[in-house]
């Protein structure tokens, strides 16, 4: 049941049987609504869908990651992200796509620091400088990563590059 306050249906005004041809809605009636589910209609699979589909799908998956991620939910915001990369990774040549790819392997790499994995950490960061090797959010993590690790004289080369660009 879904239940509606008058100012949200019908208001001080109200429902004429005339318009409706069943029942009158009295002005300032709250309304409550039963919902039924008759079906599930799945969307497409993946290999049924064009490259516009695949990069606003892949949009939709980083920001249900985003919202895992935002709620510390870093596994299921980790599975969101591959997912994204996984359904777009072949449309690298699209300006659109190669912006949703390296925003998830940044996510990722967010992920994994959150996670205190390095390893995994340094991974996501050196695929996304790969398709980037400008990008300053990954430049920035490689910073951070490599003064995790000890690493200064990587991390000072990384930090600089990240504040010319």
């Amino acid at each position: 049941l879904i239940a509606c306050e008058s100012r949200f249906a019908y208001g001080d005004k109200g429902l004429s049987k005339e318009f409706t041809g069943l029942n009158e809605v009295p002005p300032n009636e709250n309304l409550t609504f039963k919902i039924r589910l008759e079906k599930i209609i799945s969307g497409k699979k993946l290999p049924e869908m064009n490259d516009s589909e695949k990069i606003q799908f892949a949009v939709f998956k980083k920001q249900i990651g985003n919202n895992h991620f935002a709620q510390k939910n870093f596994s299921k915001a980790l599975k969101c992200y591959k997912t994204a990369l996984d359904s777009i990774s072949s449309e690298i040549g699209n300006f659109e796509a190669k912006n949703v790819i390296l925003a998830c392997l940044n996510n990722s790499t967010a992920v994994h620091l959150e996670n205190k994995d390095l390893k995994s950490a340094l991974e996501t960061t050196m695929e996304a400088l790969q398709y980037d090797p400008n990008n300053a959010k990954a430049l920035w993590r490689a910073g951070q990563i490599s003064i995790k690790q000890g690493n200064f004289v990587e991390a000072k080369v990384a930090l600089k590059k990240g504040l010319t660009v």
